[in-house]
């Protein structure tokens, strides 16, 4: 069942993040296959609804709100209602309750599987057509969209790693095991530079932090890491000036044009690309129940910021109860890993998956009724957070 499941989340989020090769063509077989993939899980949990400790309901109730403003938000706007439909029934009974109830508590490790291999395929076939180049966006729309989907990936492979290193296993195969994880993060950080975005660049930065904190909670146990890890902040630090000089030789100012776009921002004051100015429009034109998605999309620019998005398209009171649902989330996951990362590393998962949706939507709009990879693989961990053990026998379900 474990596999099957692997299979149907990473092919999830793969159909759904289609729309990222060309945003404005959008295949019209990906929501019939989402759906279709949607009523699989319904169908293989055999509508096993499971029990409803105080934090499922909570995230239940704060999602319920919000989906339900965004029902008002279309019908006052006559805007397309199935989506919403799904937003509101679909997404608590499939992808809050089946998947979770199946996958129990191999969810999140299923989830983290699903993130790297649902966008493996675009990563790949990219490196395959086309080289690397400056910005670099692959067979993507655009070179943001490859440095997310990057970022995302290297979310899950961090998670991964974490739990790899607080298992047992041989020593010459623990050793290969972590060095392979490695070596594909450094992969993944090499797109995400070459795909020149501050957004992905500034949340893989976060990430990694949280990877690096999470260590010193075995601190002794792990010693060795954070010693290489320092040493290799400070390696980096110092040989970075000549490390930039001998890249730009190689390929014509790659590394250095990268490095400079931050900046040159910073020193134009314009940090923000403008999003700034966008947001100011959006806020003027607030509305109690937003005025829709199909308005928003003729905005004629994007806020390339989620919670902006969503006051402007929906309103006030659904993007409140949206960050509701998010923050309640986090702190569910801080506590989860607080309480279980000694014995299972893998318990960071949920934090990382969580932050790196949250941080990236503050400078780009990752969000859609139907939801995307990013935010379908959001969502998902939020289900596999709330079936989650406590290996401490502290019951979380007595705590928000």
């Amino acid at each position: 069942m474990a596999a099957l499941l692997v299979l149907i989340v990473s092919t999830l989020l793969g159909v759904l993040h289609l729309f990222a090769l060309d945003p404005a063509n959008s295949p019209a077989y990906r929501p019939v296959v989402a759906m279709a993939l949607a009523g699989l899980l319904l169908v293989l949990s055999r509508y096993d609804w499971g029990t409803f400790p105080r934090r499922r309901l909570l995230i239940m109730y704060l999602w319920f709100g919000f989906s339900s403003m965004s029902m008002a938000s279309a019908v006052l706007n006559e805007n397309e209602l199935v989506p919403e439909v799904w937003q509101l029934f679909g997404v608590p009974l499939v992808i809050f309750t089946a998947f979770p109830q199946l996958a129990k508590e191999r969810a999140v490790k299923i989830v983290l599987l699903g993130v790297f291999f649902g966008f493996l395929p675009y990563l790949l076939v990219s490196v395959a057509k086309y080289p690397l180049s400056y910005p670099y966006r692959g067979v993507l729309d655009n070179p943001n969209a490859m440095g997310m989907i990057s970022v995302t990936m290297a979310a899950a492979v961090l998670a991964w790693l974490r739990g790899v290193m607080a298992e047992t296993r041989a020593l010459l195969w623990g050793i290969l095991y972590k060095m392979i994880l490695i070596g594909i993060l450094v992969g993944l950080v090499g797109v995400i530079l070459a795909s020149n975005s501050r957004t992905s660049f500034l949340t893989s930065v976060i990430l990694y932090g949280v990877f690096f904190l999470s260590l010193f909670v075995e601190a002794k146990r792990y010693r060795r890491w954070i010693v290489l890890s320092i040493l290799l902040v400070v390696g980096v630090i110092v040989t970075l000036p000549l490390a930039v000089e001998y890249v730009d030789t190689q390929s014509g100012g790659l590394l250095g044009s990268i490095l400079s776009k931050f900046a040159n921002k910073a020193a134009d004051d314009d940090v923000l690309s403008g999003r700034n100015e966008v947001w100011q429009m959006v806020l003027r034109h607030i509305e109690v129940f937003g005025i829709g998605t199909a308005a928003m999309d003729e905005f004629g620019v994007n806020p390339h910021n989620t919670y902006m998005w969503m006051l402007g398209s929906k309103g006030p009171i659904a993007l409140v109860f949206f960050a509701a649902v998010q923050w309640a989330a986090l702190v569910a996951a801080i506590k989860h890993a607080w309480r279980n990362l000694k014995k299972d590393g893998y318990a960071l998962g949920p934090v990382l998956i969580l932050l790196n949706y949250m941080v990236m939507g503050m400078a780009e709009a990752v969000v859609s009724t139907l939801g995307d990879g990013i935010q379908m693989a959001f969502m998902l961990m939020i289900g596999a957070l709330l079936y989650q053990k406590n290996q401490s026998n502290a019951s979380l379900d007595e705590t928000i």
